[in-house]
């Protein structure tokens, strides 16, 4: 039986740090996982991710979506995307 293979591991990349601050994984469509975490209402104020994404909306920009892979199982995205956050 084939594996289910719907997940996506993709990044964030910061426009004014020039850098990747977020990197993860998903089976959702990807532009509503983007979505997400544009509209983030994260109960926890001091997020990093949150403030990040904040920081960014407040100067009238937002991150870049990069995907780094598709069509993969549930764990070959999590270790790929442990293997990158290493």
């Amino acid at each position: 039986m084939a594996k289910n293979k719907h997940h996506i591991v993709y990044m964030l990349f910061c426009p004014l740090a020039n850098e990747v601050k977020y990197i993860g994984s998903t089976k959702s469509k990807i532009m509503d996982r983007f979505r997400q975490h544009l509209n983030n209402k994260c109960v926890n104020k001091l997020n990093a991710k949150y403030k990040w994404i904040k920081k960014l909306k407040r100067c009238s920009l937002l991150p870049s979506l990069i995907i780094v892979k598709e069509n993969l199982s549930m764990v070959d995205a999590r270790v790929l995307e442990k293997r990158m956050i290493r």
